[in-house]
């Protein structure tokens, strides 16, 4: 039975949470105060802790950051309706596992705890990470195909728009344990992240995706529901999708985009 802390000032959001979750079978602890619940993690052990990001007694970031001292092992989740990408760049610094916006429901709710009790089972069970040399590799191959006038829809598409062998491509993903069908898939979303965020999640269109539900099944697989209804920021994207994991490939991907999105800004 998994244990679930959730820290919100929220009544209704806080009951909320804790009457699904219970339903689902977990054991709920609740704390509508930041040091209530630090208070409540130096007693228990938790495997989750939902805390939102506005608490009225003290920052919900320096609740993470206690909660990570005092339980290495535990899956933090900071939850707000108001995210943006220095605040989800934060919450990662102080020792969040991942951040999402306010659940839409209970089958979300349940979605994010089980997305995070994930996350956290592979960052502690994965031995080898690809080099820093191997990060920058792919990272570029990414940004690359992001810069193409064209959207790559294949992998063959992908290694003519970057002028490599296609031998030589897949060398690169599989040095970072990513495949070249989920690093094409990958690629694709960023670039439409980069160029279009703020736009509706239009992939038929943008994409030239055949058919409603390959366009659906895409976006969900990179770990974005149906109340997502718009390409988010590039921060706030790959601090969310689920196609890519390891820290060293997104700060790989953030660092060689850095650039190209202040021109586009």
């Amino acid at each position: 039975m998994l244990r679930v802390l959730i820290i919100d000032d929220d009544v209704g959001a806080l009951f909320g949470y804790k009457s699904v979750l219970r339903e689902s079978g977990y054991h709920v602890a609740t704390a509508a105060l930041g040091d209530d619940g630090v208070s409540a993690a130096q007693r228990e052990q938790f495997d989750v802790v939902l805390c939102d990001h506005r608490l009225p007694d003290v920052s919900s970031l320096e609740v993470i950051r206690q909660i990570r001292a005092m339980c290495p092992t535990t899956a933090i989740i900071l939850v707000s309706e108001w995210g943006n990408p220095s605040m989800i760049l934060d919450a990662k610094d102080a020792g969040a596992t991942t951040c999402t916006g306010k659940p839409s429901g209970g089958d979300e709710l349940i979605r994010i705890v089980h997305e995070a009790v994930r996350l956290r089972d592979v960052g502690a069970t994965t031995v080898r990470r690809p080099t820093g040399y191997a990060a920058r590799r792919w990272a570029d191959l990414i940004a690359r195909g992001i810069q193409s006038p064209d959207d790559p829809r294949t992998v063959v598409t992908w290694c003519r728009a970057v002028g490599i062998a296609r031998a030589t491509l897949q060398n690169r993903c599989c040095a970072v344990d990513v495949t070249p069908k989920t690093s094409l898939d990958f690629l694709r979303l960023v670039r439409l992240s980069v160029r279009y965020a703020g736009e509706p999640w239009d992939l038929q269109y943008r994409l030239d995706i055949a058919d409603l539900r390959t366009a659906r099944a895409l976006i969900q697989r990179a770990g974005f529901g149906a109340d997502v209804k718009r390409i988010p920021e590039l921060d706030l994207f790959l601090a969310s999708q689920r196609l890519v994991s390891g820290d060293d490939l997104i700060d790989a991907v953030q660092s060689r985009l850095q650039s190209l999105v202040k021109r586009r800004a």
